[in-house]
């Protein structure tokens, strides 16, 4: 195994201990942000500046936002039905991913259209169907 892929050994602390280490301990990686933010400092840079970390933290904020709105929605569909006096199984949308593109008006409408879970996971799957060919209109699925 090359001398650059074996583990440092502990006594030896400072930038060269993470340079060498196959895999970035906690300290080590504490280091290695430590001496990035000191530079960034220095040179008025941060991370985005970078264009491979720029482009991480984008897709990193858009799944966030994503997955932020797909909970926020079944939070919203579960908590309107249940107001509704719909009783709803434990493993309601227990894949929320199922309205993560519908708008909010379509799963409102649903969520007060429907009579009982059943329901408005048939009417919420005709939705995602519509939408599907809404976004595709020359699917030969159609």
């Amino acid at each position: 195994m090359p001398a650059s892929l074996k583990r440092a050994r502990p006594e030896r602390m400072g930038p060269a201990k993470a340079r060498d280490e196959f895999a970035l301990s906690e300290r080590s990686l504490a280091l290695v942000e430590g001496m990035g933010r000191l530079l960034g400092t220095r040179d008025g840079t941060g991370p985005d500046d970078d264009p491979m970390l720029r482009s991480l933290r984008a897709e990193s904020r858009a799944e966030g936002e994503v997955k932020g709105r797909t909970e926020s929605r079944a939070r919203m569909a579960r908590e309107m039905l249940l107001v509704r006096g719909i009783k709803l199984s434990e493993g309601f949308l227990a894949d929320p991913s199922a309205i993560a593109e519908l708008p909010e008006s379509a799963i409102v409408t649903i969520a007060l259209a429907c009579d009982s879970e059943r329901d408005f996971l048939l009417r919420l799957g005709r939705s995602q169907s519509g939408l599907r060919k809404l976004q595709n209109p020359h699917s030969a699925h159609g």
